[in-house]
C-alpha cells in the first residue's frame, strides 16, 4: 500500500510513502519522500529553511510544478526559492515535519483551505465572495463536522429583507456548487458575546477540550495529552476554585472565565505566568465548539477578556505568545491592531516539542481602543476582495448574470502531458 500526496499545482505526484508489514501509524499516514523529478522544500514564515524535527510549511518545485493559474488572479502560491532564485516553488499551504530520514509527516494547513467531499474550499474566498453580494454586510465562513463528514456553513447578516434562500441563489453565480454553504445563519455580532467566570457546567466542557483525542486544535498546537493532569485531577482543580470564591467572594479572583455567544459556553480565556509583582501575566483563549472557529468571536472576546482581566488582576500589561502555526490566533492579534514585539519559543512539559511562536504585549492602556475597534469590525464587515482558488467578478458581471466561473485549472509546464 502507497501513499501518495499531491498538491493539484504539483502533478501527478509529489510524494509518495510505501507502508511496510508491520508498521504503526501514530497520528496519521507519513507523506513520504519526493518522487523522482520534484524538489521538497519545509519552510518558515521567513522562506528559510528549517532544520530536521522542525514544523514548516511545506514547498514544492520540479518538472510537474504548473506555470499558474489559469485566468489570471492571484499567482502568490508561486515564488522564487530564496537561496536559488533560478528555482521555482510553489507554497502547498500543507504543515509539515521532516523526519531525520526525509520522510514527511503532514500536521495540518496553514490557511484557511479546507476539504469538502474531496474538493478544495477556501474559507476566505467565500467570505469575500459573500460579501460582494447586495444586501450582505457582513459575513464569516466555517466548516463544521457532521454525520456524514464535514459540512460548510456561513453566518451573515443581511439587509434589504434577503433571505438565505436568495443569498445561496446569488452565490451560485460566483462558486461551483461544492462551494456554496449548506446552511446559514447569524453572524456573531459584539453585543451578542460576552465574557464572565467559568460556572460549573462549564468544567467538563473545559476538561473534554484537553482531553479529547479528536480535538484538532490540540494535536495541532503539539499537545501530548498523555503529560496533561487527568481529567478528574483538571476538574477537581477547578471546582476548589470555585468554592474558594464562593467562599469568599473578595479573595483571589477566578483566572478563567467563559466565552458566551448568546449565553451558550462557546470557549474560554485563562490567564496563565501571573507575576504580581511585576503586574503582568499571559492570557490564552480556547474556541471549544467548533462550528464557533472562524466566526469572527475571537476579535470581540479577546477585547472583552482583556478588559474583564485588567481591571479584576490590576495588571499593567498582558502578554500572548501565540504559536506561528495558529493563523487564526495571529489574524485575531492582527484585527485588533496588535503588533509583535518579536519570536519566542514556548515551552512546557506536556508539549510534544517547543513551539516557536511570536510574542505580543498589551498595556492596560491600550484597552479601550481595542474594544472599540473590535466593536467596529464586528458591526461592519470590511474587506479587500481578493483572488483564490475561485474568480471573483465585480458587481457588474453580477448582476448581468455572467459571473459564474468554473474552478481554476492549473496550467502545465510545456512538455508536461
Amino acid at each position: 500500500m502507497v501513499n501518495g500526496y499531491e498538491p493539484t499545482e504539483n502533478t501527478t505526484f509529489t510524494s509518495c510513502h510505501r507502508m511496510q508489514p508491520g508498521d504503526r501509524v501514530a497520528e496519521s499516514v507519513p507523506i513520504g519522500r519526493a518522487v523522482s523529478g520534484t524538489g521538497l522544500h519545509v519552510l518558515d514564515t521567513a522562506l528559510s529553511l528549517v532544520p530536521h524535527g522542525v514544523e514548516g510549511e511545506l514547498h514544492c518545485s520540479g518538472t510537474g510544478l504548473a506555470l499558474g493559474y489559469l485566468g489570471g488572479g492571484t499567482q502568490d502560491a508561486f515564488l522564487s526559492a530564496p537561496w536559488d532564485p533560478r528555482l521555482r516553488v510553489c507554497r502547498t499551504g500543507d504543515r509539515v515535519v521532516m523526519d531525520a530520514s526525509g520522510c514527511l509527516h503532514f500536521r495540518g494547513r496553514s490557511d484557511d483551505q479546507v476539504k469538502i467531499r474531496g474538493r478544495r474550499v477556501n474559507l476566505q474566498e467565500l467570505r469575500r465572495a459573500l460579501l460582494r453580494l447586495d444586501g450582505v454586510t457582513e459575513a464569516v465562513a466555517a466548516m463544521e463536522p457532521d454525520d456524514t463528514g464535514n459540512r460548510l456553513v456561513a453566518r451573515i447578516e443581511t439587509m434589504h429583507g434577503k433571505t438565505h434562500a436568495q443569498i445561496r441563489e446569488d452565490l451560485g453565480l460566483l462558486l461551483p456548487p461544492h462551494a456554496i454553504p449548506e446552511r446559514m445563519g447569524r453572524a456573531a455580532r459584539f453585543d451578542r458575546i460576552t465574557v464572565a467566570d467559568y460556572v460549573g457546567d462549564d468544567i467538563p466542557r473545559f476538561v473534554a477540550f484537553w482531553h479529547d483525542r479528536q480535538t484538532p486544535h490540540i494535536s495541532r498546537m503539539g499537545v501530548d495529552q498523555t503529560r496533561l493532569p487527568s481529567a478528574a485531577a483538571m476538574a477537581e482543580a477547578l471546582e476548589s476554585a470555585l468554592d474558594r470564591r464562593d467562599a469568599d467572594p473578595s479573595g483571589r479572583p477566578l483566572r478563567l472565565v467563559a466565552i458566551r455567544l448568546d449565553g451558550r459556553t462557546v470557549g474560554f480565556h485563562q490567564i496563565t505566568d501571573f507575576n504580581c509583582t511585576a503586574r503582568r501575566a499571559g492570557m490564552h483563549a480556547y474556541l471549544t465548539d467548533p462550528g464557533c472557529r472562524g466566526c469572527g468571536i475571537g476579535t470581540v472576546s479577546y477585547a472583552k477578556a482583556l478588559e474583564l482581566l485588567f481591571l479584576r488582576f490590576g495588571l499593567d500589561e498582558i502578554v500572548f505568545d501565540t504559536p506561528l502555526n495558529n493563523r487564526a490566533a495571529l489574524r485575531v492579534k492582527a484585527a485588533l491592531g496588535i503588533a509583535p514585539i518579536g519570536d519566542t519559543v514556548i515551552d512546557r512539559p506536556f508539549l510534544h516539542r517547543p513551539l516557536r511562536a511570536r510574542r505580543f504585549v498589551v498595556p492596560a492602556d491600550q484597552v479601550d481602543g481595542l474594544l472599540r475597534r473590535a466593536a467596529t469590525r464586528s458591526s461592519t464587515a470590511v474587506s479587500t476582495v481578493g483572488v483564490g482558488e475561485y474568480r471573483v467578478p465585480d458587481r457588474d458581471q453580477l448582476l448581468a448574470g455572467r459571473g459564474r466561473q468554473s474552478r481554476m485549472a492549473v496550467l502545465r509546464q510545456a512538455g508536461k502531458p
